[in-house]
C-alpha cells in the first residue's frame, strides 16, 4: 500500500500545514476565552465576532499569499517556497502568543493581533499550493490521492491535537489561569513546531517533477490560459471549506452557542469526530486511487447537502449529546470521503509550469468566499436564532460544488505535465 513512497517528502510537505491548521483551528478554539481581553465590549458575543472577523480578515489576504508564493514556487522551487511560508507562520504564532492584551496597551493590541493573523493568513495561502504540489510531484502515478492525503492527515492531526490541547488546559487550568496565560501557551508551542518545520524544508530535496521541467518562466500567460481550470478549481473548494470549518472547526463553539451542550463536552465529541476522520482518510484515499475522483467527490456533495439539515436546524432544537455525536462523526467522515479525492483533484488538474499558483490561488479564493466569513456570519445567526438561514447558506454552496464535481474531467490518470484541455496543451501549456 505504501510501496514507493518515501517518509521525508511526507514530513516536509506535511509538517506547514499542520502548523498553519493547529493556529487557525486554535484561533477558533480560545477565541471565546481572550476575545474580550483584546475586543471589549458590553456583549461578549460581540466581542466574540470582532476576534472572528480579524480571523477572516487573515483569509481575505490568503489569495495574495497564494499568488505571491505561487509564482515563487512555480520559478524557484517547491522547497524555498514552503521554507518562507512556515518561517512565517511561525513568526506569527509567536506574536499572537506573546502580545499583550487591551488593558496593558489598548488600541495596539487588537491591531497587533490583526497584523499578525495578515502575515499567517499569506504565508497559509502560499503554504497550500506549495506543500501539495510538492506531496503530490513526490508520489509514484498510483498513488497520487494517497500521498496527497497525507496534507489532509496533518490538518486532522492539528486540529486533533488542538483539540486536545484546548481541552486538556481547561481540564487542569482554573478559568482565571486560562484567561491570563492559558490561552498563550499553544500558540507558543505553534511557534517551536513552526521552527522545526523550518529547519526539515531548509534540508529537503526539490521534486523530481519541477527538476525535470524544462522552462518556469511566463507563469502568468500560462496561467491566464488555463482559467477554465481556475474557475473549476474555485468551485470544487468552496463546499468543502465550508464543511471543514463546520464540522471541525467551528463545531464546539456552534454546539455552546446554539445548545446547553458545555464547551468542554463539545471539545471532547469534535475530538472523536476528528479521530474518525483520520482513521477513514486512508481507505478512502486508496479506493480515490482506484475508482477516480469524481465519484466520492458526488457522494460527498449530496451527503453534506443532506446532512446541513440536521446540523443547523435540528441540533438547536434537540439539545441532546446523542444528536450532536451522530452530527459530527457523520460530518467527519463524510469529509474523509472527500479530502484525498479533493485535494489530489485540484492538483493535477493544472500544469507543472503553474501548478503551485493555480491550486493555491484557486483554493485562497474558495476559501475568502465562503471560509472567511462563516464564523462571523454563523455566530450573528446564532445569536438570532436564525438556524434555517445558515442551513440554506450551505445547502446553496453545497450545490454549486456538486455542479462543479459533475462537470470536472476525471484526473487520476492525467500525467502531471499535461493540462485537461487539448487546446491548451497545444499553445503553451
Amino acid at each position: 500500500m505504501f510501496s514507493g513512497i518515501a517518509a521525508r517528502p511526507v514530513i516536509v510537505g506535511s509538517i506547514g500545514n499542520f502548523v498553519e491548521f493547529f493556529d487557525w483551528t486554535i484561533y477558533a478554539y480560545m477565541a471565546p476565552i481572550f476575545a474580550k481581553s483584546y475586543f471589549p465590549a458590553h456583549d461578549p458575543v460581540v466581542s466574540l465576532l470582532l476576534a472572528f472577523m480579524v480571523l477572516a480578515l487573515g483569509f481575505v489576504v490568503r489569495p495574495l499569499g497564494a499568488f505571491l508564493f505561487g509564482l515563487y514556487s512555480d520559478r524557484r522551487g517547491r522547497r524555498n517556497a514552503m521554507s518562507l511560508s512556515v518561517l512565517g507562520m511561525a513568526f506569527s504564532c509567536l506574536c499572537i502568543g506573546l502580545c499583550p492584551d487591551y488593558d496593558r496597551i489598548g488600541i495596539a493590541a487588537p491591531i497587533a493581533l490583526l497584523i499578525a493573523r495578515l502575515v499567517q493568513g499569506l504565508c497559509t495561502g502560499g503554504e497550500g499550493g506549495s506543500a501539495v504540489t510538492y506531496l503530490l510531484e513526490f508520489a509514484p502515478p498510483r498513488r497520487r490521492a494517497l500521498l496527497a492525503s497525507f496534507q489532509q492527515l496533518s490538518t486532522g492531526l492539528a486540529t486533533l491535537s488542538a483539540l486536545a490541547i484546548s481541552a486538556g488546559l481547561g481540564e487542569y487550568l482554573s478559568q482565571g489561569d486560562m484567561f491570563a496565560y492559558g490561552w498563550r501557551l499553544p500558540f507558543i508551542l505553534g511557534a517551536v513546531m513552526g521552527l522545526v518545520g523550518l529547519y526539515l524544508r531548509f534540508n529537503a530535496e526539490e521534486t523530481p517533477v519541477f527538476r525535470a521541467a524544462k522552462e518556469h518562466g511566463h507563469i502568468l500567460k500560462f496561467l491566464a490560459r488555463e482559467w477554465r481550470v481556475t474557475i473549476l478549481v474555485v468551485a470544487m473548494a468552496m463546499s468543502p471549506s465550508i464543511s471543514f470549518l463546520a464540522w471541525q472547526i467551528y463545531f464546539p463553539t456552534y454546539l455552546a452557542l446554539a445548545t446547553d451542550i458545555p464547551r468542554n463536552h463539545a471539545l471532547e465529541l469534535n475530538m472523536v469526530g476528528v479521530a474518525a476522520f483520520l482513521v477513514t482518510m486512508i481507505p478512502m484515499a486508496i479506493l480515490s486511487d482506484r475508482i477516480g475522483r469524481k465519484p466520492l467527490l458526488i457522494v460527498y456533495a449530496v451527503g453534506a447537502i443532506l446532512l446541513t439539515f440536521p446540523t443547523f436546524w435540528l441540533l438547536p432544537r434537540l439539545h441532546g449529546m446523542m444528536a450532536a455525536t451522530v452530527v459530527c462523526l457523520l460530518g467527519n467522515i463524510l469529509l474523509a470521503i472527500m479530502a484525498p479525492a479533493l485535494v489530489s483533484g485540484m492538483c493535477e488538474v493544472f500544469s507543472t509550469r503553474v501548478r503551485a499558483t493555480g491550486f493555491g490561488l484557486a483554493y485562497a479564493v474558495a476559501l475568502v468566499l465562503t471560509s472567511s466569513t462563516f464564523p462571523a456570519l454563523a455566530t450573528t445567526l446564532v445569536g438570532r436564532h436564525s438556524y434555517a438561514t445558515i442551513a440554506a447558506i450551505v445547502c446553496a454552496v453545497g450545490a454549486v460544488s456538486l455542479v462543479s464535481y459533475i462537470i470536472m474531467p476525471e484526473s487520476n490518470r492525467k500525467p502531471l505535465d499535461a493540462t485537461l484541455y487539448a487546446d491548451e496543451a497545444g499553445s503553451g501549456a
